[in-house]
């Protein structure tokens, strides 16, 4: 009698359509026959498999870096977590909000300040300095104060001498009084010697305002002669290095 092994059955032999019928061999027995009864769920089992194989090759397979792979990729990935927004802090009121009064009082102090006397006056000192210097900046950019700035300064002169001279005299006469007082005929010889001074200046500012003077009518016609001379001798009175505005041109440099 042949035996039949239902588990070597499944796995070495294919499972058959569904449609076809099993034909019973001649002498043998659905009933009787053990085989039969398992091997009919099996075989549907079977091409249950086979189907889903079927579909799953029938679908497409996506590619890593297709479009519709990183659609999926995205579904799966989490959504990030928003960032929460930095929360303003609220400053307190100092005190009650202006009225519009008050707003335009405030304005209007700030632009014009109400000050003291103290006050007022050092403010009235400052604007007339800057004033004085407007005024002194821009008549010393007229042609002929530049002219005789340069004159001046080109030429050696003896009223650029005569401060230190008066200020040496005063101190000998002073030191005469207080150490020698009956000695008069030392004060009479520094008076005497201060007026030669004298006199050698104004002939030393004769001088060069008549130069001066020539060169202006000459350059400048129209130019008005008004407080030039006073100009030039305050310019040639003092000593070289604390002139203002600077000397520009080197002694002995030709300004006819």
């Amino acid at each position: 009698m042949r035996l039949f092994r239902p588990y070597e059955q499944g796995d070495s032999k294919k499972a058959e359509p569904a449609d076809k019928t099993v034909k019973a061999e001649p002498g043998s027995s659905t009933d009787s026959s053990p085989s039969s009864a398992t091997a009919a769920p099996r075989a549907t089992s079977d091409e249950t498999g086979s189907n889903a194989g079927k579909q799953a090759a029938k679908q497409p397979r996506t590619m890593k870096g297709s479009p519709t792979a990183k659609e999926n990729r995205a579904d799966t990935q989490e959504t990030p977590v928003e960032q929460s927004k930095p929360q303003t802090r609220h400053v307190a009121k100092k005190g009650p909000t202006p009225t519009r009064a008050e707003a335009e009082a405030a304005r209007r102090e700030r632009l014009k300040p109400t000050l003291s006397k103290k006050e007022a006056r050092k403010r009235e000192r400052l604007a007339k300095r800057e004033r004085q210097a407007a005024a002194m900046e821009a008549a010393e950019r007229r042609p002929e104060r530049s002219y005789i700035r340069d004159y001046v300064d080109a030429r050696w002169t003896f009223s650029e001498f005569i401060m230190p001279i008066f200020l040496a005299v005063m101190v000998i006469w002073l030191a005469t009084l207080f150490i020698a007082p009956a000695a008069v005929s030392v004060v009479n010889a520094l008076s005497l010697g201060m007026l030669i001074v004298m006199v050698l200046w104004l002939i030393d500012s004769w001088r060069l305002w008549h130069g001066a003077k020539k060169g202006i009518r000459a350059r400048y016609p129209n130019a008005p002669l008004r407080g030039l001379w006073a100009y030039l001798n305050n310019r040639a009175m003092t000593m070289r290095r604390w002139r203002n505005p600077e000397p520009r041109i080197k002694r002995g440099t030709k300004n006819n």
